[in-house]
């Protein structure tokens, strides 16, 4: 995979330990006083929360309260004891896409860091993400999350299964794609770049692009930094996917948007350097002095860097990294 500027930045805002949300979805996003209320419907005792969970009566109203949370199998515990069918179960599940986003942070990250990729570090996550996924449907946040962990990490063979179709029915159906779906699209996409296999992209990239022009235009904006490498990874990734002229269009039109919000130096430097790469195709001595002062650069600014963002320009920038994805693609 290549790297993501866009999921660097994000990670470092989000989730810089790359550890697995503390608490689960399920713990946070049910709602409780429903929970409440079926209990003393059916006139079943808190005691025997206790007797069968070894749930004390103060933890669980405390529980009720939102003074604390409950692990994944107190509250299937609880689930089973007061005879919730799977469906009421599941209406009763709050979505918290914060938290969502944060588990595909951690999941899909190693994947586009060769240091961390090595490590294998990511196999940590399986015990966690099947046992969240069992309680979701076919489209349950956790399940795609799920999928794209199975294609990454366990491999497809080349060859597109179960995991690909269900994301790419996932995309087909989405209207408005919000953070956690501009996310997972554009590392679905650099997953599949390598596959060869296609995905369909034209339609998809309207939708992240719209969701771009959506933040710019927001009082409640997403880290505008954030945006910016979101956008430029948009440019990349159609570079590799060999569509040169989408990709030039994509970076002059962030270059003007970064100028125009007075961006770091650094980004618009990174970003007239690239546009200048792409423009200079039969000019290969032009192209190896773009990346050295593009290196020395990215040196000058290590320390204003993250080290996620340090290590996303050093790897775009490796020695014939650009030249030989274009001849691959």
């Amino acid at each position: 995979m290549k790297p993501l500027l866009g999921l660097s930045r994000l990670v470092f805002e989000r989730c810089p330990t790359l550890e697995v949300p503390e608490t689960g979805v399920t713990a946070v996003g049910i709602q409780r006083e429903e929970i409440e209320k079926i209990r003393k419907a059916k006139g079943i005792k808190v005691q025997k929360f206790e007797k069968v969970l070894n749930l004390s009566r103060s933890r669980y109203y405390r529980w009720l309260q939102y003074e604390t949370d409950l692990p994944l199998e107190f509250v299937l515990g609880i689930k089973k004891i007061i005879g919730l069918t799977n469906s009421e179960f599941l209406t009763l599940l709050v979505p918290h896409t914060e938290e969502f986003l944060d588990t595909l942070l951690v999941t899909v990250y190693p994947g586009t860091n060769s240091k961390l990729a090595k490590q294998g570090r990511n196999h940590i996550l399986e015990q966690e993400l099947m046992k969240q996924s069992k309680l979701g449907e076919q489209d349950d946040l956790y399940r795609l999350i799920l999928c794209y962990y199975a294609l990454e990490y366990k491999g497809s063979n080349n060859v597109k299964n179960v995991e690909q179709e269900r994301l790419e029915s996932y995309f087909a159906k989405v209207e408005l794609f919000s953070l956690f779906d501009v996310i997972l699209y554009l590392v679905y996409v650099d997953f599949t770049l390598d596959l060869k296999d296609g995905y369909g992209r034209s339609a998809n990239y309207m939708l992240v692009m719209s969701w771009i022009k959506q933040q710019l235009k927001s009082n409640h904006t997403t880290d505008l930094k954030i945006v910016f490498g979101i956008w430029f990874d948009v440019a990349i990734l159609q570079y590799f996917a060999d569509d040169l002229l989408s990709a030039k269009k994509t970076l002059e039109e962030l270059k003007v948007a970064l100028m125009h919000t007075g961006a770091d130096k650094f980004d618009v430097s990174l970003v007239n350097n690239l546009l200048q790469y792409l423009q200079n195709f039969s000019h290969r001595n032009i192209q190896e002095e773009l990346i050295l002062g593009s290196r020395q650069i990215i040196q000058n600014n290590e320390l204003l860097l993250s080290s996620f963002e340090f290590d996303y320009w050093n790897q775009l920038f490796a020695e014939g990294a650009l030249y030989a994805g274009r001849l691959l693609v």
